[in-house]
């Protein structure tokens, strides 16, 4: 309540005292919690050394949000050396147990490999889990991998699908792709306006796309053009469901 200023006002460093009674008497979710106001600096000196070991007696516990931060920790470097191999042992724990942001994060170090063997199977099996739960970059990377036939049988219609919800949460890389998808009519039937909505919306957040914005424009009436700029200024991202 301190933590989030419910019921009285924020109070950070009442919030780091009643976590830190808690956590030495073994409350793994005020372990993690611990770990992250040490991790971030608040209520305390910052101090990333400290969190680490809250969040690893927090995961040690079987705490998925503490094995998840620890994984961070690892996969960042931060307050302990990096290293990978550690960072998605304790991802895939958590992913496990239905953490999306783990489920996430274990999927895309399995897409690049390198530290960790490369396994496309495992990379969207992963992100398929977080994506069903709505994680909206998930869905945008899954929906790549359909597209690509990566770790998945190729299929356009579900990577327009996984790509179109991504994109209606606001993802701009998901909305480039499904832009593209529309242009061409892969997994969707063919609309240049609908192309050049979703293009529109991206390069709003992106303006490196600006280029592929103004050639989605060309196929379109003045009037066309209009209606649909008037429509992507009205838009607004969904919330993931």
């Amino acid at each position: 309540m301190y933590a989030n200023g419910r019921g009285v006002a924020r109070d950070d460093a009442q919030a780091v005292q009643w976590y830190r009674k808690a956590a030495e008497q073994g409350d793994a979710v005020a372990q993690n919690n611990l770990g992250l106001m040490l991790a971030e600096g608040r209520g305390a000196a910052k101090d990333p050394a400290q969190a680490v070991q809250w969040f690893q007696r927090s995961a040690e516990q079987g705490e998925a949000a503490g094995q998840y931060s620890l994984g961070v920790m690892y996969a960042t470097g931060r307050g302990v050396a990096e290293d990978v191999a550690q960072a998605l042992r304790w991802f895939v724990a958590a992913a496990g147990q239905g953490h999306a942001d783990a489920q996430f994060n274990a999927g895309m170090l399995y897409a690049e490999g390198g530290v960790v063997d490369r396994d496309m199977a495992q990379a969207a099996h992963w992100l398929e889990k977080a994506a069903e739960q709505g994680n909206a970059a998930a869905q945008s990377n899954l929906g790549v991998l359909y597209a690509n036939g990566q770790g998945v049988p190729a299929s356009d219609e579900k990577a327009a699908r996984w790509l179109e919800r991504a994109a209606q949460q606001g993802d701009a890389l998901a909305q480039s792709n499904l832009a593209s998808l529309y242009a061409s009519g892969k997994g969707v039937e063919r609309s240049p306006s609908q192309a050049y909505f979703w293009m529109l919306l991206a390069a709003g957040r992106d303006s490196s796309l600006a280029a592929k914005r103004d050639s989605m424009a060309q196929p379109l009436s003045a009037a066309e053009r209009a209606r649909t700029e008037r429509q992507a200024a009205a838009w607004k991202a969904k919330p993931a469901p």
